[in-house]
């Protein structure tokens, strides 16, 4: 039978050792607690995120590169992109037949990508919303990259800007008046070659000639002090070439075109807003500038139309952009206030006419360089170039079916 001090003195003996093995243990826990966190603190440190946004005109174009980056393996996630999805370079279909067709990383599951030797994480995540108007809420996501060293990073943003320098010297973009403010991308400039628009004369050579000559003598406005921003107007009947101009010069000159119909424009604020907002070195065009320009009091009686000032201070105000090129057009010159022509605000104007001879034979050599013009080819003067096209589209592999179809036009419009 044991003896009650013998228990008793063990008892008192063991508590101490048991206090210490428990003090061991507490503080063995918090030393891997503590470096757990210095873990965590340094693991955070070390990761370099990069994002862009999917109101952003290159968001649709990155995750194009970045499928494209991705081996066939990976492309498990693909996502169908038409024409409105934004700037991206054309893809062809699995058909190959339809390249208004785009496939772009999805982003339903993380992706590693290799880019200059080093590995970069990516993936998609919900941004926060926009509201853009009574009951109109604008969904954003966030392409974000994560790499691991400031090299990684720098990797990582100079394969990002390289990617959006050669879509913009390939097909400049195309944006539009928003309808909630602000500019929407709508694509691409088309890719229309200048040897396509057959202008009467030499008004085409004289354009470019000019343009080309603005765009090499910044230094020589510095030096004047003056402001680096050139104004043109293209007026004469309707369907005469004058938007498929603008629209050709600008794919020419690698130009962001923002597009502006004034009819749209609902005030001086909105408009000021809007050419403000248009980046140095892009092409403004404003049709219908007739619409602003007879707007003398702000209004043109609705309370909805931009202003002849507005318009003023939006060609040659203190926020017209560097380096802005604005294109007007009209239907109706004579409208024009003068003080919208002074120069400054337009410094060239060409009058664009119905089909010349010249014309004629020029649109009918641009559909068939090998056959000689038609009797009727000297009878499309005096229409307009657009009509002419048109019949001569119809027909583009047949000759004697196109020279019928000028013959129907001809006699349409007798």
């Amino acid at each position: 039978m044991s003896h009650p001090s013998a228990v008793t003195s063990s008892s008192q003996t063991a508590l101490p050792v048991i206090g210490k093995v428990s003090a061991a243990i507490s503080t063995a826990r918090a030393v891997q607690e503590l470096v757990k966190d210095v873990h965590r603190r340094w693991q955070s440190r070390s990761e370099y995120v990069s994002s862009i946004d999917s109101t952003d005109d290159a968001y649709h174009l990155v995750l194009t590169a970045v499928l494209d980056r991705l081996p066939t393996v990976g492309q498990r996630a693909v996502e169908m992109v038409t024409g409105r999805g934004g700037a991206v370079a054309d893809h062809p279909s699995s058909s190959g037949s339809d390249r208004t067709v785009r496939w772009v990383y999805d982003g339903a599951r993380q992706s590693v990508l290799s880019i200059g030797g080093h590995r970069i994480e990516v993936a998609l995540t919900d941004a926060e919303t926009q509201q853009r108007g009574e009951g109109y809420t604008l969904r954003r996501r966030q392409v974000r990259f994560t790499s691991s060293s400031i090299a990684a990073r720098d990797a990582l943003h100079d394969w990002l800007t390289s990617i959006v320098a050669t879509a913009r010297a390939q097909r400049p973009a195309l944006r539009m008046a928003g309808r909630w403010g602000g500019w929407e991308h709508r694509g691409d400039v088309p890719q229309r070659d200048l040897d396509t628009v057959i202008l009467d004369g030499d008004q085409k050579e004289q354009l470019i000639g000019d343009l080309d000559r603005f765009l090499a003598s910044e230094a020589d406005y510095a030096r004047l002090g003056v402001p680096f921003h050139r104004g043109y107007l293209l007026y004469g009947p309707p369907g005469t070439g004058k938007t498929s101009m603008v629209k050709a010069i600008a794919a020419h000159f690698a130009l962001p075109l923002f597009y502006l119909p004034l009819s749209d424009m609902s005030s001086d604020v909105n408009l000021l807003d809007l050419v403000a907002g248009v980046p140095p070195r892009s092409m403004l065009l404003l049709e219908d500038i007739d619409v602003a320009a007879t707007a003398t009091e702000g209004t043109d009686g609705d309370g909805k139309r931009a202003s002849l000032a507005g318009l003023l201070n939006a060609l040659d105000g203190v926020f017209t952009p560097h380096g802005l090129i604005t294109v007007m057009t009209t239907n109706h010159r004579e409208k024009l206030d003068e003080r919208a022509l002074r120069a400054g605000r337009v410094d060239m104007e060409l009058r664009l006419g119905l089909t010349s001879i010249d014309q004629a034979h020029g649109l009918w050599h641009l559909a068939f360089p090998a056959v000689p013009p038609p009797r009727e080819v000297g009878e499309l003067v005096g229409l307009p170039p657009a009509e002419v096209v048109e019949a001569l589209r119809r027909s583009l592999d047949h000759p004697d079916a196109a020279a019928h179809a000028l013959r129907a036009l001809v006699g349409d419009s007798a």
